[in-house]
């Protein structure tokens, strides 16, 4: 067993990076980008819907790929950081996009980047803890997770009100940087 199974410090990392993925999965994915897209540039919401098809694509077409090699390699957690920063600049950059096809170019990166991070993500659980333990970690991370989306709706929506949808864009992505990583 390696010195870092069971350390409680790495059971909350753990659990904080679900917490942090809930800030864009929420805010991004499934509340403020949508409908900054479908309502404040009154696009159709039929693109918004291909660019999240067509990352979500690459990402079934790339995983089994970058997974072998992530094997080989031994470098999970290179890829969980690198697609997680890739994830979190574009989320960020979204800020400051006004082009509705810039701004859905940037969202499939970060669409990608995320469910990207996130097999590799669940590959390093067993580096965590022993086989018995893998549910009640899993656990933690979903309660955290679940706390995120909480927290995430509760934060952002008094800066909706006040500012936008976009108003959210930078912050997310920020607070994805501050619980992932």
């Amino acid at each position: 067993m390696d010195s870092g199974k069971h350390s409680l410090f790495f059971i909350l990392a753990w659990g904080l990076y679900d917490l942090a993925n809930q800030f864009f999965a929420l805010n991004i994915v499934s509340l403020y980008f949508v409908r900054w897209v479908t309502i404040e540039k009154q696009t159709e919401e039929i693109f918004y819907s291909l660019a999240f098809g067509a990352s979500t694509l690459l990402v079934a077409m790339t995983a089994p790929i970058l997974g072998a090699i992530s094997d080989i390699t031994r470098r999970r957690r290179f890829f969980l950081v690198t697609f997680t920063l890739l994830s979190i600049l574009s989320t960020m950059s979204l800020a400051w996009v006004e082009n509705v096809g810039t701004a859905l170019l940037l969202f499939a990166i970060a669409n990608f980047g995320c469910q990207s991070a996130v097999v590799f993500y669940n590959a390093l659980m067993l580096n965590l803890v022993d086989k018995q333990k893998v549910g009640f970690v899993s656990g933690i991370g979903k309660m955290l997770g679940y706390c995120g989306a909480i927290i995430g709706l509760h934060l952002f929506k008094p800066l909706v009100l006040k500012s936008g949808y976009k108003a959210t864009f930078f912050p997310t992505g920020l607070f994805f940087l501050i619980f992932s990583l």
